[in-house]
């Protein structure tokens, strides 16, 4: 597929990620930007929540040609945060991340990094000081809308009947193979 891609000659998104942690698996998202470099295809995204990130590891995705990094935070504080990811340490994953934008900009930025939330009931008391903690860094900060099917039967029907229903936005736009094939 990447082949065909770059027969296309066309600027493609390249997601070395859909659902999942990725550095789970490491080696094959290195052996896919290898192939993106290969074919001259630089416009690479990767997706992380971070637990598994490090500054080698980062330093690695950089020098092999990732330019897009999204990290995927969705809380603030300790107790928000550790709640929507359960088994998280909000203060060793905001570590992480702050090391890894440190790196980066030593390096001359090559890598675009972006830290994003997504709102959601349990965290959108803190959509604010979350936007100004990160704005500090010098990074793109991000808070999407959580996305929903209904508003009947929910958990969250309450949460969502403030805000316009959105659909799945990627149905006709996005083309996705999964690590196995």
């Amino acid at each position: 597929v990447l082949n065909e891609v770059a027969e296309q000659n066309i600027d493609t998104n390249i997601w070395l990620t859909f659902y999942g942690e990725p550095l789970l698996q490491f080696d094959k998202i290195i052996y896919g930007l290898k192939k993106c470099n290969e074919l001259g295809l630089k416009n690479t995204f990767l997706n992380t929540n971070a637990s598994l990130m490090t500054k080698e590891r980062f330093e690695v995705l950089a020098n092999y040609g990732l330019k897009n990094l999204i990290y995927s935070v969705d809380g603030f504080s300790k107790e928000t945060y550790e709640s929507i990811r359960i088994g998280g340490n909000r203060d060793v994953i905001y570590s992480k991340i702050i090391e890894t934008i440190k790196y980066n900009n030593q390096c001359g930025n090559k890598v675009n990094i972006e830290i994003q939330m997504i709102e959601m009931p349990q965290n959108f008391h803190e959509k604010e000081e979350f936007i100004n903690f990160w704005k500090q860094y010098a990074v793109r900060v991000k808070v999407k809308k959580m996305l929903h099917w209904t508003q009947s039967d929910s958990e969250f029907s309450d949460f969502i009947s403030h805000f316009e229903r959105i659909g799945c936005p990627w149905a006709f736009s996005t083309f996705v193979i999964y690590s196995n094939g």
